[in-house]
């Protein structure tokens, strides 16, 4: 599966990107350990789909489509066109893991523990 590549500087990963760069990246790292201690780890559930209304403020800026808590971190959907999703994958602060390629998942880092991910659908 090839990557899907985004031109121009409108495109989802190129805003995402300008946002993780700054105080934004460590605000989301914190704000998804938060989500995944409170929502999450308690389940013991491989995922669990995190409700819009609980979104923290820096999550809801980058206006996604669904949010998401895995093991691994949290995702954040911001894309999805033709049989794929795209968006944020957010290793929780105070966790060393690093997101692996799978057969239908790609990962690119844009920050310390902030990746984007392009999933086929």
């Amino acid at each position: 599966m090839a990557m899907l590549l985004f031109a121009g500087c409108d495109s989802p990963r190129d805003r995402a990107a300008a946002r993780v760069r700054g105080s934004d990246g460590e605000k989301l790292r914190f704000e998804s350990a938060r989500l995944h201690t409170q929502f999450f780890a308690a389940q013991g559930k491989e995922f669990a789909p995190v409700a819009s209304a609980l979104w923290p403020e820096c999550i809801g800026k980058l206006k996604p489509a669904r949010v998401g808590l895995y093991k691994d971190g949290l995702t954040v959907a911001l894309a999805e066109t033709d049989g794929m999703e795209s968006g944020l994958h957010i290793v929780p602060s105070g966790v060393n893991l690093h997101p692996k390629d799978t057969p239908t998942t790609r990962y690119e880092r844009l920050a310390e523990g902030i990746y984007w991910y392009e999933m086929k659908q």
